[in-house]
C-alpha cells in the first residue's frame, strides 16, 4: 500500500516491518518501489544482541537524523526506497525529545556525471557505428523530448 500511495501522491510513505521474516516477505515490494521510483522509507528492527538487559542502548545511533537522511534519498531526484535497520536496544533508549529542522532535510537534487565520464561517453557515442542509448526513468520528465537534448541522433 505504501508503494501505491507514494506513487499516487508523490509523498514519502513509511513501512515498519518485523525482523527476519518480515524483511524477507517484503523483498519483492522493496524491489518494486525502488524500480518504480516510489519515495518509500522501509524500517526494520534487528534482533536484540544482549540477553539480560546489560546494555540498554547506544548513543552513537541518532535515529531521527538517520530517518531524515533516508527521506532525503527517498524523495530526491532519483526517488525510490530507502531501507533502514535499527537494533532493539537503540530503539528502546530513553532520550530527551527534540526535533530536526525540516528545511535542512530537503530532497536530494540530481547528481551530475564527473566531467571525464561525460567526455568518455560522448566520445564513445560519436565513434560508434550504430549507437544505442538506453536510459532509465526518462519517462518521469513529461516535458522532455529528443529535441530538447543537447545532442541528437542523425
Amino acid at each position: 500500500m505504501a508503494d501505491g500511495y507514494a506513487r499516487y501522491t508523490s509523498k514519502p510513505q513509511c513501512v515498519l516491518m518485523h525482523v527476519d521474516v518480515g524483511t524477507q516477505g517484503l523483498g519483492a515490494a522493496i524491489h518494486n518501489a525502488s524500480c518504480g521510483g516510489a519515495p518509500v522509507l522501509i524500517f526494520a528492527g534487528l534482533s536484540p544482541y544482549t540477553c539480560d538487559g546489560e546494555y540498554r542502548g547506544s548513543r552513537t545511533e541518532n535515529v531521527k537524523q538517520m530517518v531524515g537522511r533516508a527521506l532525503q534519498f527517498a524523495t530526491g531526484a532519483a526517488a525510490g526506497s530507502a531501507y533502514l535497520i535499527g537494533p532493539r536496544e537503540v530503539m528502546e533508549e530513553e532520550i530527551e525529545p527534540y526535533e530536526l529542522e525540516r528545511a535542512h532535510w530537503g530532497a536530494l537534487g540530481p547528481s551530475a556525471l564527473p566531467e571525464d565520464a561525460v567526455k568518455e561517453t560522448a566520445e564513445a557515442l560519436v565513434g560508434a557505428k550504430e549507437p544505442l542509448v538506453i536510459t532509465g526513468y526518462s519517462g518521469r520528465i513529461t516535458n522532455l523530448s529528443p529535441n530538447s537534448l543537447p545532442w541528437r541522433t542523425r
